[in-house]
């Protein structure tokens, strides 16, 4: 079960992205992405329907909104022209792409880690998505000489690896 809601979290995280779109409603397409992001990554953590299930969905949510990940375009690319900006980059994030992919893998994996209170596992999606940001980006760009869809593929299925792996220790 574990490898296809690692899967499973892959397609989520691509589903997330905007050049996809297996829902189409007028307002926002991407809630019901992030809400399969969301479960997915519940489902892994073990909360598949119980009460933490709707909060960790949630957290995902909150984690994965503030920005588009324009740093990652620009690690990708190679250049630390990352057009505009996103608000939360400030100082060396603007022009530091690398840093600016690991601070947005902390503030996806932030939320969730916060419940760690709840279920001490969920502490580990900060370090998970911390690696994977800019881990699926340098996989994409070096090894498989790809774009930003494929290392969103990526990102998904790193982050719910490293989260399974580290919540082995």
């Amino acid at each position: 079960m574990i490898p296809f809601l690692i899967f499973l979290s892959a397609v989520a995280d691509r589903v997330r992205g905007d050049r996809i779109r297996i829902w189409y409603f007028d307002s926002n397409h991407r809630l019901p992405a992030y809400i399969f992001l969301g479960w997915t990554f519940a489902a892994l953590s073990g909360h598949v329907l119980d009460w933490l299930t709707l909060p960790i969905m949630l957290a995902i949510i909150a984690g994965a909104s503030p920005g588009l990940s324009q740093p990652m375009g620009a690690l990708l690319n190679g250049g630390t022209d990352q057009g505009e900006p996103e608000r939360w980059q400030v100082g060396m994030l603007k022009t530091n792409a690398l840093l600016a992919c690991i601070v947005r893998g902390v503030m996806w994996g932030l939320p969730v880690s916060l419940l760690a209170y709840f279920d001490h596992r969920l502490i580990w999606a900060l370090p998970a998505y911390a690696i994977a940001f800019p881990g699926a980006i340098l996989v994409a760009r070096y090894l498989l000489k790809s774009d930003w869809e494929k290392a969103e593929f990526l990102r998904g299925g790193i982050a719910a690896s490293l989260f399974i792996l580290f919540g082995m220790m």
